[in-house]
């Protein structure tokens, strides 16, 4: 009985980790340019407004990917299109690293946003079918840890490469992991062998109808502008702002997200035990709060908000994807997800960040901060009135 319930355990923790992984992979490719970004705003003579367009561009290769990875996996299954998100995500990386100008790279950001887009609702699927539904807040707060991750050793990476190279190679050697860890989980991986749901008008009727959705969207969009949209502009706010060098401000950047990555944990087991409602309450009121405070302050309380604020934004995560796939009707996890990080990725990671930026270069940080943070806050009765229903 112990060697069945361990092997058990196997079955789910494997291909969960499995997924982690590759989710690491994914996001560390979207998020690689943040640390990345002054010495590229030196090399092709950008000001901090022109900055936000190649974030955008690659807002635009992930949302169109996101949304279109139904029709993607429906035919090749849910394993075959992680598969092929990595193989889109090493040409895109490779071919970045090769650009010359502005344009080259926008097209390389744009493909690496398509090899994004591929694995998100695939990857949510996978999840769903390996692990019981009762202990979904836990799985996805282990998945949501590899973004935490991400943040957390981007910068180093950087740094660590700067050492014998330059911003150019690190694209071309996440270009080659990228394509190793693709041919590794074709040959090995067992989670997600089937295929996707055909995204049609009347399934999409059928989710964008339930008022959950468009509440779970608007918090999935500024949270991701709090997440990636503020990663973003944090290293051209240290060095421009307070006078930082490159290496201290990514330094700052690394350290800042290790709270967000061991919160996650008691993210999941909050989310599990509070219930989605009252998690999501919690996380989005003080994700606002912290955001704005960001913005204000001598270096020493700006610093302190760099620790406290991604605590409260990754943890948005878990539950909302947990309530996600509450509301979304059987066999459609895939295309809620799509949907609703479609829709809240072009804002959260495009559009918002560009505002952000463009608020940045005209009247200063602190206002693109604490615009952000209070549209957060105005959004926060609207959770008061969220309907989800935790099966058991």
């Amino acid at each position: 009985m112990e060697a069945l319930h361990l092997r058990g355990k196997r079955h789910i923790l494997l291909p969960l980790l499995a997924l982690t992984g590759i989710f690491w992979i994914n996001f560390f490719s979207r998020i690689i340019l943040s640390p990345l970004i002054v010495p590229v705003q030196e090399a092709f003579s950008l000001s901090i407004s022109r900055t936000g367009w190649l974030f955008l561009a690659t807002s635009i290769g992930y949302s169109v990917a996101l949304f279109c990875s139904g029709f993607v996996s429906c035919r090749l299954t849910h394993h075959k299109t992680v598969v092929l998100s990595l193989f889109t995500l090493g040409a895109a990386l490779g071919m970045t690293g090769m650009s010359t100008c502005v344009w080259g790279m926008m097209a390389g950001l744009f493909l690496i946003g398509i090899g994004g887009g591929l694995y998100l609702g695939s990857g949510a699927a996978s999840i769903t079918e390996v692990v019981p539904v009762k202990h979904w807040g836990k799985a996805f707060a282990l998945h949501e840890t590899a973004p935490s991750v991400a943040f957390l050793a981007a910068p180093l990476v950087v740094e660590g490469v700067f050492l014998f190279g330059t911003w150019r190679t690190v694209f071309y050697l996440f270009a080659g992991v990228c394509f190793l860890v693709g041919l590794a989980y074709l040959s090995m991986g067992r989670a997600g062998r089937f295929a996707g749901q055909m995204p049609s008008l009347g399934n999409i009727k059928v989710i964008v109808r339930n008022p959950a959705f468009w509440i779970l969207t608007v918090g999935f969009g500024l949270s991701i502008a709090m997440e990636i949209g503020v990663y973003n502009l944090l290293p051209l706010y240290l060095v421009h702002d307070f006078e930082l060098a490159r290496e201290s401000a990514n330094m700052l950047l690394s350290l800042s997200r290790v709270l967000g990555l061991i919160m996650l944990v008691g993210a999941g087991w909050l989310t599990d035990r509070l219930g989605v409602k009252a998690a999501l309450i919690l996380f989005v009121g003080s994700a606002g709060l912290s955001t704005i405070a960001l913005g204000w302050g001598p270096l020493g309380w700006v610093v302190a908000m760099l620790f406290v604020q991604p605590v409260f934004v990754v943890c948005f995560f878990p539950a909302g994807f947990a309530a996600l796939s509450t509301i979304a009707p059987a066999g459609m996890n895939d295309l809620a997800v799509s949907l609703c990080v479609t829709i809240g990725g072009i804002a959260g990671s495009g559009l918002l960040p560009l505002c952000m930026a463009a608020i940045a270069d005209g009247i200063g940080f602190s206002y693109a901060f604490s615009l952000l943070g209070g549209v957060m806050l105005l959004c926060l009765p609207f959770f008061f009135r969220l309907r989800v229903a935790r099966e058991s």
